[in-house]
């Protein structure tokens, strides 16, 4: 193996990843069902956008399959920033 601490750098930031989204899927519910003080609603909430994800994750792997990655990933990055900019401009 000519790239074993290109692998080493490459497992440690999986790592390390793995452990911050970890702790996003805990901390972010945690958050917001502090904020939102009615966790009944939260949790019918969360269970609605989870039971919709996963109908969309269907569809959403038959357009990866189907169109070139790069030109997805450049207009849902495209969306999601102008999405972005109109809630901060609103909230303003």
């Amino acid at each position: 193996m000519k790239n074993k601490n290109a692998l080493r750098l490459l497992l440690s930031a999986n790592m390390v990843s793995g452990f911050a989204q970890g702790l996003s899927m805990l901390a972010i519910p945690w958050y917001f069902t502090s904020i939102v003080k009615e966790a009944s609603l939260f949790a019918a909430i969360y269970a609605g956008t989870t039971f919709a994800s996963l109908f969309w994750n269907l569809y959403a792997g038959t357009l990866i399959d189907r169109y070139p990655r790069k030109s997805i990933f450049i207009y849902v990055s495209l969306v999601c920033g102008i999405i972005l900019l109109v809630f901060r401009h609103s909230l303003c």
